[in-house]
């Protein structure tokens, strides 16, 4: 029984992403358990398996086919068909959706937050996946790895009835299209 409703409230909220877009300020914070952690900021916008987004100097889009990487230091485009596992490592909500396959999934609520944990189920180098929702927004998700973790906190976010272009247009830009 509680297994249905762990499933239920997490295909919920992704359900919910596939037909409503998101939008929010981000901040990504990564560290070693021995050391500081670092801080960054930035923007997402996504719907479903698309989203752009823009951190460190970069931007990221795709549109459901086709995968953009803009650097602005190199003022490089780069097109590509992706892998699975590339819009996993650039969209965060669709790596835990991923994960949550292999995972033995927990979840608690703590005052309005539903906290789902997910913990791989065979070996892997990821310990655990937290992710935080509140009335579906997101609130974190966080992954543990041994000895480091990468936490996105969502700052503000917000559904938007305007879909825009998940693509990144950079006329003076060097384009590599390895499609």
């Amino acid at each position: 029984m509680i297994a249905t409703i762990l499933l239920s409230v997490l295909s919920s909220f992704m359900a919910y992403l596939q037909t409503h877009t998101l939008q929010s300020d981000v901040r990504l914070t990564v560290g070693k358990d021995v050391t500081q952690a670092f801080t960054y900021t930035g923007s997402i916008t996504m719907a479903g398996e698309r989203f752009k987004a823009s951190i460190l100097g970069m931007e990221a889009a795709y549109d459901g086919n086709t995968f953009y990487l803009y650097r602005e230091a190199d003022e490089e485009l780069t097109l590509s068909t992706p892998t699975q596992e590339e819009l996993g490592q650039n969209n965060p909500l669709y790596f835990a959706q991923a994960m949550a396959q292999s995972c033995h999934i927990t979840e608690r609520v703590s005052g309005e937050q539903t906290i789902l944990t997910m913990t791989p189920q065979t070996a892997s180098d990821i310990q655990r996946i937290e992710l935080v929702i509140k009335e579906m927004m997101p609130v974190r998700v966080e992954m543990k790895e041994a000895g480091k973790f990468t936490r996105l906190e969502f700052v503000n976010p917000q559904y938007i009835s305007q879909v825009p272009a998940f693509v990144i247009a950079k006329p003076d830009a060097y384009l590599n299209d390895l499609r």
